[in-house]
């Protein structure tokens, strides 16, 4: 999904196709982004999905989940344009 959201909506290359990141010289790499923005608060059962798939990773020996070992949260700061013109391309047309 990640692939077809990256490149197919954006244009870019097939990741097969990209050419090494550190390359000193070349052309550019044609690279596509596609972020995807949502709320959960906006979905009834989300949290407790997140804990249950949590749960049966971890029980899976040797599995974990990413950032599972990472205590210290921090916040983000965005400055209030950023979000207003988030939230308006959010609202944009379907």
């Amino acid at each position: 999904m990640a692939e077809l959201l990256t490149a197919g909506m954006t244009g870019g290359i097939a990741s097969q196709f990209v050419k090494p990141l550190k390359a000193p010289q070349g052309e550019p790499h044609d690279l596509g982004q596609f972020f995807l923005i949502i709320d959960p608060a906006n979905a009834e059962h989300f949290y407790e999905r997140c804990r249950q798939v949590a749960e049966l990773v971890s029980q899976d020996e040797g599995t974990r989940l990413p950032g599972q070992f990472i205590n210290e949260l921090t916040d983000v700061e965005v400055p209030e344009s950023l979000w207003e013109q988030a939230k308006s391309l959010a609202n944009g047309p379907v």
